[in-house]
Parts: C-alpha cells; structure tokens; sequence
C-alpha cells in the first residue's frame, strides 16, 4: 500500500487558499469520486463546452476554496483565470 508521505519546509511565499486544492484534486482522482457522482449529472446534448463533471469539479474546488456561493466563484473565475 502506497502511503502519502508530506513534507513541510519553510517558504517566504505567502498562501491563499488555492494553495490546498492539489491535495483534494488527488484524493478526488484516488477515490474515483467521478465514478459515484457522473451517473447522477445530466447528460451533455453538444459536442461544444463542458461536460456535467468539469462544472461540477469546478464548484466543488470553489466550495473547498472557501467560495461560499456561486457568485463567489464566479467572481473568482473573473479575477483568476482557471483555464
């Protein structure tokens, strides 16, 4: 079994809360969490955009974040661009 082994050293840099995100998007990718929740999202009808899972991962590293609604994130995406 492969255990996740974290080290700690010290940075002048300063942290915000984005900082965490690359711990959730690992354990959402270790336990498959796209697995349980796709079959309940609604299905994509175009080939244009994103798909069901991309919003909804988006919303939830938002949440994580610290975004309290969605125009909180909204707000985010404005000011820090994602893609």
């Amino acid at each position: 079994m492969n255990k996740l082994s974290i080290t700690f050293t010290q940075t002048d840099k300063s942290l915000s809360s984005f900082s965490g995100l690359k711990i959730f998007d690992d354990l959402i990718s270790k336990f498959k969490i796209k697995n349980f929740v796709n079959p309940f999202l609604p299905k994509k009808e175009r080939n244009s955009g994103f798909h069901s899972w991309n919003k909804f991962y988006a919303i939830l590293m938002g949440f994580i974040a610290g975004a309290e609604c969605l125009d909180d994130i909204d707000y985010t995406d404005r000011k820090i661009n994602f893609k």
